[in-house]
């Protein structure tokens, strides 16, 4: 074998040797637990009544115990409701945001970082500033809505059966939207802005533009969030559990509280895996499958202030929305203990005190010691961050190497012309013909943008933007 015949073999070689790490650790951390649960579904593993004869085969039995579990019902029901109403809830007021921050305002830069607050506050602390905004006597929530006159009495927000789970559900919306905002931003901004200007120059309204532009442009961008919410939420346990724990009466018990509730409560865990592993493939495998199949896939200046105000105010509403909590959070902290439980609770402190402050810093206990939680914290982000990005890059690398079929459909593709995407091909042509369709009317032929925008704008089967390059 000649010297020039194995470089080629080693330079083919060396993408898969890249993968070797990323393929261990899928096969260590996700396809063993996957076969092993697998395996226990079909066993007897009821812990708290362990057999001599061990774990034993057992067959469907669990599998029938499950389908015969009206409680199992009960959290499929209640998941799927949790499922439609917050990714939708965090869709559009993540594609509403993301609208108001891609307009110009003074302002935009701080509105945009304020957003991000809600997602980067940990689900934990999130939860609990929640509980004390809900609580029934001393929640901010009941004497605003109580001073406001839209209430009569208090309400047990987290303790009502009928209104527990639109409680949780708020808080997911809350937490959720600002990556919705942050992706949608994203795909927003790489729209071209010649579109606009050509919608502008034919007189289209700010609603026909977000139609026949906006939309259409970030449609893969969309349905890439719409499956990562999903596939997320299916997966939610913190903020349901951290705020009820499954209740009151089961009314937010999703399917991953019930399933830690049999496992590690009745240490019947033989019985929950069914669940896993039906919800697991029958589910979150499909909607993975799909989100890998989408990925390879002028006016007058007082007009333009009036608009431009409506925007400030709108996103000043979004921001408060957004910052309420974490505002709320920030003013109790610096609030003794009698003002915290108070009927009428208050923005500012009225005798503002740091001894939480101290006693957090201060207080070293076998079961509190803020400081040394700190140092774990940080360890650990630290080292699972600098592995994780790693193991990624090794495999990405390698990945990107290989020759995977549909592997392009993630990447733009190019003209015929060196360097040249067909994407900014395509806009300069729909540009061309958006100024062709203004002077339209003068030269008889009668074409206007928006009968062009509804007619050459669209994205291909790949999920890759189009546009004809002709005038039909």
């Amino acid at each position: 074998m000649n010297i020039s015949k194995k470089r080629k073999i080693k330079k083919k070689m060396e993408p898969y040797a890249f993968l070797v790490p990323l393929l261990l650790i899928i096969l260590v951390f996700l396809i063993v637990p996957i076969v092993k649960a697998a395996i226990m579904s079909f066993q007897y593993y009821y812990i708290a009544k362990p057999s001599s004869a061990g774990n034993y085969f057992v067959g469907l039995k669990n599998y029938q115990a499950v389908l015969g579990d009206d409680y199992f019902f009960n959290s499929v029901k209640v998941t799927l409701i949790y499922i439609v109403v917050t990714v939708l809830g965090r869709y559009v007021l993540g594609f509403i945001t993301a609208l108001l921050l891609n307009t110009k305002f003074l302002g935009r830069g701080l509105a945009r970082a304020l957003i991000i607050i809600p997602w980067a506050i940990p689900e934990v602390v999130a939860c609990l500033v929640w509980i004390l905004m809900y609580d029934q006597d001393y929640g901010i929530i009941n004497f605003l809505l109580n001073n406001a006159g839209i209430l009569s009495k208090n309400i047990a927000y987290l303790q009502d059966v009928s209104v527990a789970l639109p409680a949780a559900m708020v808080v997911n919306i809350w937490k959720g939207f600002p990556f919705v905002a942050i992706m949608l931003l994203a795909g927003m901004q790489s729209v071209s802005s010649d579109l606009y200007e050509a919608a502008d120059i034919d007189g289209a309204t700010t609603f026909q533009k977000i139609r026949y532009i906006t939309v259409p442009s970030i449609k893969s961008v969309s349905t890439i969030v719409f499956l990562l919410l999903i596939i997320w939420t299916i997966k939610d346990y913190a903020i349901a559990y951290v705020l009820t724990k499954g209740g009151p009466s089961r009314a937010t018990e999703l399917l991953t509280i019930y399933v830690q509730q049999t496992g590690f409560k009745y240490f019947d865990f033989g019985k929950p895996l069914p669940q896993e592993c039906s919800w697991l493939l029958g589910i979150a495998g499909n909607l993975t499958f799909f989100y890998f199949k989408v990925v390879n896939r002028g006016r007058m200046r007082h007009e333009k202030k009036t608009a431009e105000n409506i925007t400030v105010i709108l996103v000043i509403i979004v921001c408060i929305f957004a910052l309420f909590p974490f505002v709320w959070m920030i003013s109790t902290s610096f609030k003794p203990a009698q003002e915290v439980y108070s009927s009428t609770p208050s923005f500012i402190p009225k005798n503002p005190t740091a001894n939480g402050y101290e006693e957090m810093l201060t207080t070293k206990s076998t079961t509190f010691d803020f400081m040394q939680w700190t140092v774990n914290s940080v360890i650990v982000s630290l080292l699972t961050t600098l592995f994780s990005m790693v193991i990624a890059t090794l495999g990405g690398y390698g990945i990107s190497k290989i020759p995977v079929p549909g592997q392009e459909r993630a990447f733009l593709h190019h003209t015929d012309n060196p360097g040249t995407s067909r994407i900014a091909a395509d806009h300069t042509a729909l540009y061309y013909h958006g100024q062709h369709a203004a002077s339209g009317y003068q030269d008889g032929t009668g074409y206007g943008l928006r009968h062009i925008l509804r007619s050459v704008l669209y994205l291909d089967d790949e999920g890759l933007l189009r546009f004809h390059t002709g005038i039909p």
